[in-house]
């Protein structure tokens, strides 16, 4: 295999234990580190890239954990641990940061997403990053469907009844083409997501 990937420039380990040097194969078996395609992927187009070695497209997707915690926060920012909460005298906050809750931990950001439905949102990040979006709307979607998760999901539901609040708001706005789905998080009484989180999920061609 190639031992250097084609996007950062750096080696490919064929072992290793860091997240960031985890490798991702394409259909055509060349290689790249997972997190590498994974901020070319988002920032850029959908998980069906073209190598940069080769030019064939990539068809190949399966995560590249066999467990749902793993896959979901290699998706996530790897380097923002700690909360991003700062008191009014300027204190940094102690506590980890939960996943996908916009770098903040419980206390500053209630509306956690419980570890049970990780494979629900495993499956719902995919499902968005395999579609033409533009990177603001596919944001709007992974927020809106991680807070459907949350507060309108049960333990026995699977994508097609996520994507059905989707469909419904459509259906009740009559929009063939949406650029901008702000309304949907009023529909289903859903706090939006704060500005900055936008900001630094583009700047940073990551989620938190």
């Amino acid at each position: 295999m190639n031992n250097i990937c084609s996007i950062c420039f750096n080696e490919i380990k064929d072992t290793n234990h860091k997240k960031e040097e985890i490798k991702k194969e394409l259909s055509c078996g060349h290689y790249l580190h997972f997190c590498c395609y994974r901020d070319f992927v988002f920032h850029n187009c959908n998980f069906f890239i073209k190598c940069p070695l080769c030019r064939i497209q990539n068809f190949n997707i399966i995560k590249p954990y066999q467990n749902d915690i793993d896959n979901l926060s290699i998706m996530c920012s790897l380097n923002n641990k700690k909360c991003n909460h700062t008191t009014k005298k300027g204190l940094k906050c102690k506590n980890n940061a939960k996943l996908l809750n916009y770098g903040y931990c419980y206390q500053h950001n209630k509306d956690i997403l419980s570890e049970n439905k990780y494979n629900l949102m495993n499956k719902f990040i995919y499902l968005i990053l395999i579609q033409r979006n533009n990177v603001f709307v596919r944001l709007q979607f992974i927020d809106l469907g991680k807070k459907i998760i949350i507060h309108y999901s049960n333990d026995n539901d699977d994508i097609d009844d996520i994507m059905f609040y989707f469909y419904k708001f459509l259906n009740i706005k009559d929009y063939t083409k949406l650029n901008d789905y702000s309304e949907m998080y009023d529909l289903y009484n859903l706090k939006k997501p704060p500005p900055e989180w936008f900001r630094n999920c583009i700047k940073n061609s990551i989620l938190y």
